[in-house]
Order: C-alpha cells, then structure tokens, then sequence
C-alpha cells in the first residue's frame, strides 16, 4: 500500500507488468489500473474515475485515496506448517498424538478488486498479515481433513501419517482451500511438498504401541489392554 493517501495531481505513477494499482476510498475500491510496466500521469483526463477523488479543500490540486498495488503473477513456494491438534486413534482411543503437517503452495490473485475488499474487511493492511491469515485457514482444513478420515472412516493414525493417504488428503485440502478463499479473489494454483508426520515422542508411542499389539497378537503380550499413554 502507498504511504501517503494525499497523491498531487499529475504524479507519475509506474505501475510494473505483474501488477496492478487500485484506488480505494470509503473502503470501496474506486477505480484501477491495470498492469502497464509504465508510468500513468495521474490528472481526471487520462483517468476519468479519479475526477471522483479530487479533494477541493486542495484547490483540486490532490486526490485522495489509498493506493494499492497487487501482484497479479503467481507467488510460489509459500511454506506452511505446524500441528493440527490432538487425535485420537480409532483403533486404539487411548492413543492419542498431534500430527504435524508442513508443506508449500502457491497464490495467484484472480480479482484484485476482491483480494482488497476482503483485506480491508479483515483489517490486513499487509501481505504478511494476509499470508499469515491464509496459512492458518490452510491449517484449519487440513486439521479438519485429518480428524474426518480418523473419525467417519477410522482410518488408524499410523497409516494416516505413513504417507499412504498424503495425496488424498492433500487433493481434499486444495479443493477445499480454493473454495475457501474464492471470494477473496485468490486462487491455489498449486500444492506441493505436502507431508504428515509425528514428533519423535509421538512417533515412539505409535511405535511402541505397534509392537505391543503385534505381540499380543501372537500371546505373548497379555496385558496390552493396560496400555496407557
């Protein structure tokens, strides 16, 4: 965002190839400029809608708005990650780990008018505030993901996490998140690197649990429904 939301009239406005410049006033976005890789002057002639943010107190010498500017190419290789909470395993509930998940994926804005709307909305005046917020919501459907195929299907925590179930979880989560963030005017043109894991106390645990169910399997273990965490 331009710092300063007084702009003088006939500024010289560079506006790069990826990118667009947008207007806002009100918190209504009031007109834009789309990608150039040039100036724009900035004066009611060349650009009809900005005769509506000429401010008069000025001698009609100002504009006043917030300026945006939007990359409008795909941004690659953001990373995300972090645990997805505390689960329980359908085939052992007194089990219980936090999966972690870590991967990347890339952003690529669709409809600036919409990813600026939904940014002043949500009071993210930045793009590490918005980042930071689309990072959690990926968080959040992977963590949703995760605790559906535990839950509804009782899929054991081990296989989850073995890296058998990763692309359908992975498939699952960009459908979601597209849709998710639709109305922000973003999209997810890609997902990558996608892995869930256990911490190393919570990987011994599965482990050791797995072997004590393999040898009460086999008689030697009869007091595995002792097992506690």
């Amino acid at each position: 965002m331009h710092p300063d939301h007084n702009i003088r009239l006939l500024t010289q406005l560079t506006v790069q190839a990826d990118e667009c410049a947008l207007f806002v006033k009100g918190g209504e976005v009031a007109g834009i400029l789309p990608p150039k890789g040039g100036s724009y002057t900035l004066d009611s002639m060349n650009v009809p809608f900005l005769a509506n943010l000429v401010e008069q107190a000025t001698g009609g010498n100002m504009f006043m708005a917030k300026l945006w500017f939007v990359l409008t190419r795909e941004i690659t290789d953001i990373k995300f990650g972090g645990p997805t909470g505390a689960v329980k395993d359908p085939t052992q509930p007194m089990m219980v780990v936090t999966p972690l998940v870590h991967g990347s994926f890339s952003l690529k804005v669709v409809d600036p008018k919409a990813l600026i709307v939904g940014m002043t909305g949500m009071q993210a005046t930045t793009n590490e505030k918005f980042i930071g917020w689309f990072k959690q919501q990926v968080l959040k459907i992977v963590r949703e993901e995760i605790a559906s195929m535990v839950v509804k299907k009782r899929v054991a925590l081990f296989d989850v996490t073995s890296g058998a179930y990763t692309t359908d979880i992975e498939t699952a989560v960009l459908q979601r998140v597209q849709a998710h963030v639709q109305p922000y005017g973003v999209m997810v043109p890609h997902m990558g690197n996608f892995e869930i894991g256990l911490n190393d106390d919570d990987m011994e645990k599965v482990q050791r649990f797995t072997e004590m169910q393999a040898n009460a399997q086999l008689g030697r273990d009869p007091g595995l429904q002792g097992y506690a965490q």
